[in-house]
């Protein structure tokens, strides 16, 4: 059963930041397919042709959601096992499920839609991700101790740095 963690949100169903972040984002984007549909010369891409968009599209969902969904596997198992994901997508970043959604999928869904009001989705979910990790990221820090601290040391949060990119021990 879920508890309420400081400041009356629900912890305990394993859900983190996800949920504050995309039942709204998908929502606004819903939203925006009939204004879409029904004011399509206001809200459109004026610069951009649709045959232009749309691969583009296409290949930052296919990355976004393979990415997801690889991040999403590592994490099941290391949760099963106990242990703290440190490898695979994690090495990259420590939130590499919010990341593919933020920085890949949502920009990929608003190019499908071809509307510039659903690059607003980004921001909101930057934003969102930056006002309320701590509390996942302190949850984390309780969990796993000294060895999350040192993953948090040398692992960027969000945006994957190569450079930064080291073999966990």
């Amino acid at each position: 059963m879920a508890e309420l963690a400081p400041g009356g949100r629900a912890r305990g169903f394993g859900l983190g930041v996800g949920p504050l972040i995309f039942i709204p984002a998908l929502t606004y984007l819903l939203v925006l397919v009939p204004l879409r549909l029904k004011a399509a010369h206001w809200l459109r891409w004026s610069f951009l042709p649709r045959h232009v968009c749309l691969p583009p599209a296409y290949v930052l969902l296919v990355i976004g959601l393979s990415c997801y969904l690889l991040a999403f596997r590592q994490l099941r198992r290391a949760a099963r096992a106990g242990r703290l994901a440190t490898g695979g997508m994690f090495r990259c970043c420590r939130h590499p499920i919010y990341a593919s959604w933020i920085l890949v999928i949502l920009p990929g869904l608003s190019l499908v839609l071809g509307t510039v009001l659903a690059l607003a989705v980004v921001p909101y979910a930057l934003l969102v991700f930056r006002l309320f990790i701590g509390d996942e990221e302190r949850e984390l820090e309780g969990r796993f101790g000294e060895a999350y601290r040192a993953y948090r040391g040398y692992t960027p949060a969000l945006i994957p740095w190569p450079r930064r990119w080291r073999r966990t021990k």
